[in-house]
């Protein structure tokens, strides 16, 4: 599974001085992000699984979280600091989870993987791992290049 990642076409790489110019760069790297969210697309670029892999059924799951998380994205677009963290953060767990499951081909376990945690202030409550995504993301990513 060394360089998975490898697998998602990307348009450079900032440590190599690449450069790509546009005029609104984060709406140019979402609309390469939604190209995923197409099944016909993502058959075309993933033709090589794992052999027990069903591909239709990880297709299908990483497509729909990539719309998700277009849409979660979309949401928090024009809103108040007080409302653009909660959408932008499903919007990150929906890409983490279809990444998963085109990458290293796991479907996650349905949970966050986080549990927060009051404390006395802001700067002492936490967030605590339990089992879900992130502890999934987590555990491959010490044993595999992910």
């Amino acid at each position: 599974m060394p360089g998975e990642i490898s697998r998602i076409k990307h348009i450079g790489s900032f440590q190599y001085n690449y450069q790509f110019r546009s005029d609104n760069p984060l709406e140019e790297v979402w609309s390469q992000i939604k190209k995923y969210g197409s099944e016909r697309y993502v058959f075309k670029k993933f033709s090589q699984w794992k052999d027990n892999t069903d591909r239709d059924k990880h297709i299908k799951y990483a497509t729909l979280r990539i719309r998700q998380a277009v849409e979660f994205r979309e949401l928090s677009k024009n809103k108040s600091l007080l409302t653009t963290p909660l959408p932008l953060y499903y919007s990150f767990l929906n890409l983490l989870r279809a990444y998963l499951a085109l990458c290293p081909e796991i479907i996650p376990k349905p949970r966050h993987g986080l549990k927060y945690q009051t404390g006395k202030d802001i700067f002492s409550s936490k967030a605590q791992l339990v089992e879900g995504t992130f502890t999934d993301y987590l555990d491959l990513s010490s044993t595999v290049d992910i």
